[in-house]
């Protein structure tokens, strides 16, 4: 959406015809609560199928706020342990005390019915003496941006409900990397579920800084939680609301991705990822392993058939990881010759998971894939004795 000339045109028609583009003058509680603001919230509400929706100017404003203010003392928050630093710095100034917040294994249904077990074995669903139930949170996102692995969404949500009453639960998911990729019209990971699954996952935080293409995000909330947030996050409290310029970009962006212009792209994105995997199957095909490879992951299937009614059971992921043990080499390896990879190095990844992280898009041509992938074995070739590896795939 960044490179698209229509959408970028639909934009600068829209500011143009709209009267206010510059700041919003102050916080959503002041002079920043426009008719504007309010008109976007509604339409995102609608279109995702949640009761509200709260903006912020980043997908990191809205995890540090949720979870700096909706958790309280009495309550339980059960995360997966590759979450968003976002996720990290919200959880830091939590009420919640750190012996109620218990970190599970990436991606493991067993790591967390063993967390569930312990919070009842606790008397952790009891009620207070102040009468009130605690809610138990799990935290967790819907694609993962290092492996680019899925969460077993439908398992997570089915052994919530084994141990935990619906009327404690707060099952959020971090679509960040999910919004406009999957789903219907670009409604996500959680929309594609179908609504059985759907309307068990109480928040959902969309991001519009990757695929949408321009900044900011939303949770997808109740209103009663929305008003909660509004009066008592600081981060809502005393920060300037979004300007009018990203509120028209947001929904100028929206009513591409969610037309057939929208489909199309994405069908270009699945097609491109495709492509791009068979070739990358071929350069680890004459690689070492201790010169590229793929990450470890677990091979389940995160959508099973029958819990999934717009998703393949290995849905095509965008990420590509590839762990190397200097990925700084690897990159100004690529960099002289016109491709710019990231390097991810620790504290982004532990120690032992360096990686170079591709993230494809559509619109990337098949010339510059194959001319990518070619580098990586040039790279290969640099690390190991060339007679064992082919020149060319």
């Amino acid at each position: 959406m960044t490179t698209d000339p229509v959408f970028r045109k639909r934009y600068l028609d829209a500011l143009a015809a709209t009267p206010q583009i510059l700041g919003s003058t102050g916080s959503r509680l002041l002079s920043g609560a426009t008719p504007a603001h309010d008109a976007l919230e509604r339409r995102i509400a609608h279109h995702m199928g949640s009761q509200d929706a709260l903006l912020f100017h980043t997908g990191w404003e809205g995890n540090v706020c949720f979870f700096g203010t909706v958790p309280q003392k009495h309550d339980w928050i059960i995360y997966d342990e590759l979450m968003h630093a976002s996720f990290y710095s919200g959880l830091a100034i939590s009420k919640t005390p750190p012996k109620q917040r218990i970190r599970m294994r990436h991606n493991s249904v067993a790591s967390l019915t063993k967390a569930l077990r312990h919070i009842v074995a606790q008397g952790g669903l009891n009620t207070t003496k102040d009468g009130l139930k605690p809610t138990i949170f799990l935290v967790c996102e819907s694609i993962y941006s290092m492996d680019g692995d899925f969460a077993p969404l439908p398992a997570f949500i089915d052994t919530m409900d084994a141990y935990i009453p619906k009327d404690q639960q707060c099952n959020f998911v971090d679509e960040a990397h999910s919004t406009a990729m999957y789903g219907e019209g670009g409604r996500g990971i959680c929309w594609a579920l179908g609504p059985e699954y759907r309307n068990r996952v109480h928040v959902r935080l969309m991001t519009f800084g990757k695929a949408v293409g321009t900044a900011g995000s939303a949770l997808l909330l109740t209103s009663m939680v929305k008003l909660y947030i509004t009066n008592f996050a600081w981060s809502v409290i005393f920060s300037t609301a979004p300007p009018h310029s990203l509120l028209v970009a947001v929904r100028e962006s929206w009513d591409m991705l969610a037309s057939p212009e929208g489909d199309a792209k994405r069908q270009e994105m699945y097609d491109n990822i495709a492509y791009f995997n068979s070739l990358v199957d071929r350069v680890l095909s004459i690689a070492p392993a201790n010169v590229l490879r793929r990450p470890e992951v677990d091979g389940f299937a995160p959508f099973p058939a029958e819990a999934a009614t717009q998703l393949p059971e290995h849905p095509p992921s965008a990420v590509v990881a590839l762990c190397t043990p200097d990925p700084d080499a690897l990159y100004e390896f690529a960099l002289e010759r016109g491709f710019i990879l990231s390097s991810i190095i620790p504290p982004a990844v532990p120690p032992g998971q360096e990686r170079i992280r591709i993230c494809l898009r559509a619109g990337m041509e098949k010339r510059h894939m194959d001319r990518l992938a070619q580098i990586l074995v040039e790279y290969i070739q640099s690390k190991v004795q060339t007679d064992q590896v082919p020149a060319k795939l």
